[in-house]
Protein backbone atom coordinates (compact mmCIF):
# COMPACT_ATOMS: atom_id res chain seq x y z
CA UNK A 1 0.00 0.00 0.00
CA UNK A 2 2.86 2.37 0.85
CA UNK A 3 4.55 1.71 -2.50
CA UNK A 4 1.29 2.35 -4.37
CA UNK A 5 0.74 5.60 -2.44
CA UNK A 6 4.28 6.75 -3.25
CA UNK A 7 3.81 5.96 -6.93
CA UNK A 8 0.54 7.89 -6.88
CA UNK A 9 2.18 10.89 -5.22
CA UNK A 10 4.92 10.85 -7.86
CA UNK A 11 2.29 10.75 -10.61
CA UNK A 12 0.45 13.69 -9.01
CA UNK A 13 3.71 15.68 -8.79
CA UNK A 14 4.40 14.98 -12.46
CA UNK A 15 0.85 15.96 -13.36
CA UNK A 16 1.14 19.24 -11.41
CA UNK A 17 4.43 20.02 -13.17
CA UNK A 18 2.78 19.36 -16.54
CA UNK A 19 -0.18 21.58 -15.63
CA UNK A 20 2.17 24.35 -14.53
CA UNK A 21 4.17 24.08 -17.76
CA UNK A 22 1.00 24.16 -19.82
CA UNK A 23 -0.29 27.17 -17.88
CA UNK A 24 2.95 29.04 -18.51
CA UNK A 25 2.55 28.39 -22.24
CA UNK A 26 -1.08 29.56 -22.24
CA UNK A 27 -1.72 32.99 -23.67
CA UNK A 28 -5.29 33.24 -22.40
CA UNK A 29 -5.68 33.92 -18.65
CA UNK A 30 -8.88 31.85 -18.47
CA UNK A 31 -7.16 28.81 -19.97
CA UNK A 32 -4.19 29.28 -17.65
CA UNK A 33 -6.41 29.35 -14.55
CA UNK A 34 -8.42 26.38 -15.84
CA UNK A 35 -5.27 24.25 -16.23
CA UNK A 36 -3.85 25.22 -12.83
CA UNK A 37 -7.19 24.85 -11.04
CA UNK A 38 -7.93 21.44 -12.53
CA UNK A 39 -4.49 20.14 -11.58
CA UNK A 40 -4.75 21.49 -8.05
CA UNK A 41 -8.24 20.06 -7.55
CA UNK A 42 -7.10 16.64 -8.75
CA UNK A 43 -4.19 16.71 -6.29
CA UNK A 44 -6.46 17.76 -3.40
CA UNK A 45 -8.91 14.96 -4.13
CA UNK A 46 -6.13 12.40 -4.46
CA UNK A 47 -4.86 13.49 -1.04
CA UNK A 48 -8.35 12.97 0.39
CA UNK A 49 -8.38 9.48 -1.17
CA UNK A 50 -5.08 8.69 0.56
CA UNK A 51 -6.47 9.97 3.86
CA UNK A 52 -9.51 7.71 3.57
CA UNK A 53 -7.34 4.70 2.69
CA UNK A 54 -5.10 5.44 5.68
CA UNK A 55 -8.15 5.68 7.93
CA UNK A 56 -9.43 2.34 6.64
CA UNK A 57 -6.05 0.70 7.28
CA UNK A 58 -5.59 2.18 10.76
CA UNK A 59 -9.08 1.64 12.12
CA UNK A 60 -11.34 -0.42 9.90
CA UNK A 61 -14.94 0.61 10.39
CA UNK A 62 -18.03 -0.79 8.72
CA UNK A 63 -18.98 1.35 5.76
CA UNK A 64 -15.70 3.25 5.55
CA UNK A 65 -14.97 1.63 2.21
CA UNK A 66 -18.20 3.08 0.85
CA UNK A 67 -16.48 6.49 0.55
CA UNK A 68 -13.95 5.20 -1.97
CA UNK A 69 -16.18 5.07 -5.09
CA UNK A 70 -17.34 8.66 -4.59
CA UNK A 71 -13.81 9.95 -4.17
CA UNK A 72 -12.67 7.93 -7.18
CA UNK A 73 -15.46 9.44 -9.27
CA UNK A 74 -14.50 12.95 -8.19
CA UNK A 75 -10.88 12.27 -9.19
CA UNK A 76 -12.09 11.02 -12.58
CA UNK A 77 -14.08 14.24 -13.01
CA UNK A 78 -10.95 16.27 -12.23
CA UNK A 79 -9.00 14.31 -14.82
CA UNK A 80 -11.76 15.11 -17.32
CA UNK A 81 -11.32 18.80 -16.46
CA UNK A 82 -7.56 18.49 -17.02
CA UNK A 83 -8.21 16.93 -20.43
CA UNK A 84 -10.63 19.75 -21.23
CA UNK A 85 -7.99 22.32 -20.26
CA UNK A 86 -5.43 20.50 -22.41
CA UNK A 87 -7.80 20.59 -25.37
CA UNK A 88 -8.31 24.32 -24.84
CA UNK A 89 -4.55 24.79 -24.76
CA UNK A 90 -4.18 22.70 -27.89
CA UNK A 91 -6.50 25.09 -29.68
CA UNK A 92 -4.23 28.04 -28.86
CA UNK A 93 -1.33 28.86 -31.15
CA UNK A 94 1.97 27.65 -29.71
CA UNK A 95 4.60 30.12 -28.62
CA UNK A 96 7.68 29.76 -30.76
CA UNK A 97 11.23 30.95 -30.52
CA UNK A 98 13.87 31.19 -33.18
CA UNK A 99 17.08 29.22 -32.77
CA UNK A 100 20.53 30.34 -33.84
CA UNK A 101 20.01 28.59 -37.17
CA UNK A 102 16.93 30.68 -37.80
CA UNK A 103 14.56 27.74 -37.52
CA UNK A 104 11.45 28.11 -35.44
CA UNK A 105 11.01 25.62 -32.57
CA UNK A 106 8.23 25.23 -30.01
CA UNK A 107 9.02 26.81 -26.64
CA UNK A 108 7.60 23.85 -24.72
CA UNK A 109 7.92 20.33 -26.06
CA UNK A 110 5.61 17.68 -24.62
CA UNK A 111 6.56 14.04 -24.24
Amino acid sequence: VIQAANMGRKAICDMLAACKGAAIAAEDAHTKHKALGAGRECAVRYRSLLEVVLGILQRPMPGAKNELPGISRSIAQCVTEIVSAAEALKGEPKKEETTETGKSTPEFDCC
